[in-house]
């Protein structure tokens, strides 16, 4: 059975969340950047991309290029919890088979859920789109295939706010094949020169491409791939357990570099409560637990190991200060700060999680307690829960 896969993109994501908490910006052209100097773009809405803005240029050179445009400070936080709630919302509604591939696109295999709707994919795309928009405010765009390779490059042709449908093959070789070869999933700059250099110009030429010898020359241990996703014969497997991220962290930059130990206490407590959020909201805690933080242009991560699971933001906190008083020089002023907590486990329930740790602190009472009353000869001491039983 062919399996339908949605690949569905978050439309200038950043922008788009920006807009949502100020709808005084739709429409407008704006960027998503800090002001300084070295300042790069991190998003530019739709309009802006209309007179050549991009994101990764330095923001001063745009500025330069288009004087009005309107320059809007990151929130990362929001877009973090944004992103949760979109995943949240089709996973929840549309399909739970969902692979998650940023924080603002993934890949849903829809196979058995669009027989709720008359098993028209389109239909079913148009009614996600929709509720997302209206639920939400976010814009998407979505890509319908036989596989996550198809679905992916069907969702570029027709943004934003687009829908373009390549689970028939033929659809895919009409729309798909003519693009060049820089346009094709997985290729890079060097790969295409490459390609080209054999006569590869388009995803078509590619895809029909005879000397197999001489491809596989080119391409070395890709080539098999990258020849059959040019095919339209790609991986068709959404892979959920993908889904789970082995760390989490929050970073922000401070508005001026400061030294001031009380100011720094304050953002790294103001830092582990969101923290805690993000793993509460992914029902996961860790047991490494480190700081973020940037001086003289250069980050740091200072990570711990620690005999337990850890999620509350007091935990996260107070670790991360330590390492922070380890191991930054007070005189120099901190550009940058955060926390992350890594190697992250996976809990049922978040209720559950004080169920979890217990053991591992009861085990640990209890080797002190062994301990203890071996070395005095006769069990003195005891753990009163134990008795209380």
């Amino acid at each position: 059975m062919k399996k339908v896969i949605f690949h569905i993109d978050l439309d200038a994501f950043f922008a788009g969340c920006e807009m949502v908490v100020n709808p005084k910006l739709i429409g407008k052209p704006f960027v998503v950047s800090g002001r300084g100097k070295r300042s790069v773009i991190g998003c530019a809405s739709y309009p802006a991309r209309k007179y050549g803005i991009k994101a990764g240029n330095p923001v001063f050179m745009e500025i330069k290029k288009y004087p009005a445009l309107i320059v809007v400070p990151g929130h990362y936080e929001l877009y973090d919890k944004m992103s949760m709630q979109f995943f949240d919302f089709i996973k929840k509604h549309y399909s739970n088979i969902c692979q998650e591939m940023s924080i603002d696109e993934c890949f849903l295999d829809v196979t058995n859920a669009i027989k709720h709707y008359h098993n028209d994919p389109v239909l079913m795309a148009k009614h996600l789109q929709a509720n997302v928009k209206k639920t939400l405010g976010l814009s998407t765009s979505i890509g319908i295939g036989p596989n996550k390779f198809v679905a992916k490059m069907a969702t570029d042709l027709h943004k934003p706010y687009g829908i373009t449908n390549c689970l028939d093959i033929k659809d895919y070789q009409k729309l798909v094949w003519p693009l060049p070869i820089e346009d094709m999933f997985f290729v890079g700059p060097p790969t295409a020169k490459r390609l080209r250099s054999i006569g590869i110009n388009t995803i078509g030429d590619l895809a029909n491409y005879s000397d197999i010898k001489r491809l596989e020359v080119t391409l070395d241990r890709m080539w098999w791939d990258t020849w059959q996703n040019a095919q339209g014969n790609g991986d068709d497997f959404v892979d959920t357990s993908k889904n789970d991220p082995k760390s989490q962290s929050v970073s922000h930059t401070l508005l001026d570099p400061t030294n001031d130990i009380t100011e720094i206490e304050t953002c790294l407590r103001y830092y582990a409560e969101e923290l805690q959020d993000k793993l509460e909201a992914y029902h996961m805690a860790g047991n490494r637990v480190g700081v973020i933080y940037k001086v003289n242009n250069k980050h740091y991560t200072k990570l711990e190991t620690i005999n337990k699971l850890v999620y509350r933001y007091q935990d996260i906190y107070n670790y991360a200060i330590r390492l922070l008083g380890a191991n930054w020089n007070q005189e120099t002023p901190i550009q940058l700060l955060g926390v992350t907590v890594t190697n992250l486990h996976r809990i049922d329930k978040q209720d559950n999680l004080e169920k979890v740790l217990e053991p591992k602190r009861k085990s640990t009472y209890k080797k002190i307690v062994d301990s203890i009353n071996k070395k005095l000869g006769q069990d003195v001491l005891f753990i009163a829960k134990d008795k209380l039983k």
